[in-house]
């Protein structure tokens, strides 16, 4: 049985862990010059490597920070939070770059997908509303046509969002619809014919 605390930990951990192994994975040191992006690199590879570290060899598996507990799962769990989400955010990339114009390459689209992300973060809009299209505009505008930034996150908004939506409430509706004839059938059985 999964506890509440460790759900809680796996969502807010899987939001996290990808951003930092990108951040690594995405490092230039002709841009890495600021102190405020080292740090941030730094404290984003950091802080995951410290959690799969304490996951593995810590003793103390609960803790508590304010009203919050947590639980710390075991090594191979961590790990496979991280794989898993970092090829989450990975595919994500993936899409977006497919819709992007073609002069811009995967790393610097799978960049600033990522930034965008954290700094979706402390806004609270559901899904980056408005916060994706503005990194990409600030980040990407002076490259490509601000119109082909918007016409290819406005794609995408609909391919990940909007597409599973219908999707689901298709399959949902079917689902609806079969239950209730069923229970219409088992109300009011049809009698065989003489």
């Amino acid at each position: 049985q999964i506890k509440e605390r460790t759900v809680i930990n796996l969502a807010v951990l899987r939001a996290w862990l990808p951003k930092s192994v990108e951040a690594l994975a995405n490092y230039d040191r002709r841009t890495f010059a600021a102190d405020l992006t080292a740090g941030l690199t730094v404290g984003m590879v950091a802080l995951p490597l410290a959690y799969v570290a304490a996951c593995f060899f810590s003793k103390r598996r609960e803790w508590a920070w304010r009203t919050h507990r947590f639980t710390l799962p075991s090594g191979r769990l961590a790990l496979a939070q991280l794989g898993l989400s970092s090829l989450n955010w990975a595919l994500i990339g993936a899409i977006v770059w497919q819709l992007m114009p073609r002069e811009l390459g995967f790393g610097t689209v799978l960049a600033t997908q990522l930034s965008a992300a954290v700094i979706a973060v402390p806004t609270h809009v559901p899904g980056g509303l408005g916060v994706l299209e503005a990194v990409y505009v600030a980040v990407l505008g002076a490259r490509v046509p601000t119109t082909s930034l918007i016409a290819a996150l406005l794609a995408f908004r609909a391919l990940y969002y909007v597409l599973p939506l219908a999707v689901a409430a298709a399959l949902h509706l079917a689902l609806e619809l079969g239950a209730r004839r069923r229970r219409k059938n088992k109300v009011n059985p049809t009698l065989p014919a003489a």
